[in-house]
């Protein structure tokens, strides 16, 4: 199983009281937008490219730089995120089927969220990344 200093990790990493580097991004006054326009036509909300890019460049120095991008890349939900282990990639896609808890590593709250995602250039990008930062923590 997974040492107490991992676990830490794993808490601090889904854990609200976590620094959130979209807290230094000053928000675009709304006051003149009208909901329609904030939200689209169904009440949808997407982040625009000008957010997403700020968001990046606030994340970049964070040790969770990494796992941002894999979110964004995938679509992940962050306890699936951290529930991954190397072994879950294979043949060019990544097998989702479980997630950390409160209690630790367990299943998914649904077999339809078992799944397989595609990796692409981006996503392994972001994996080579995670893969020499977590080897050069270790030395």
């Amino acid at each position: 199983p997974y040492q107490d200093h991992t676990i830490g990790q794993y808490e601090n990493l889904i854990s609200f009281n976590i620094h959130n580097p979209a807290d230094k991004i000053k928000l675009l006054n709304n006051s003149k937008i009208n909901n329609r326009q904030l939200h689209g036509e169904e009440g949808e909300r997407f982040i625009k490219r000008q957010e997403l890019d700020r968001f990046f460049d606030a994340a970049q120095k964070s040790h969770y730089y990494n796992a941002y991008k894999l979110l964004y890349l995938t679509g992940l939900r962050p306890s699936e995120c951290i529930g991954l282990r190397w072994t879950d990639i294979i043949n060019g896609a990544i097998y989702i089927n479980r997630s950390i808890t409160a209690w630790g590593l367990g299943n998914l709250k649904t077999s339809a969220s078992l799944r397989k995602i595609p990796l692409n250039e981006y996503i392994i990008d972001s994996l080579w990344l995670q893969y020499r930062y977590c080897t050069k923590e270790k030395k």
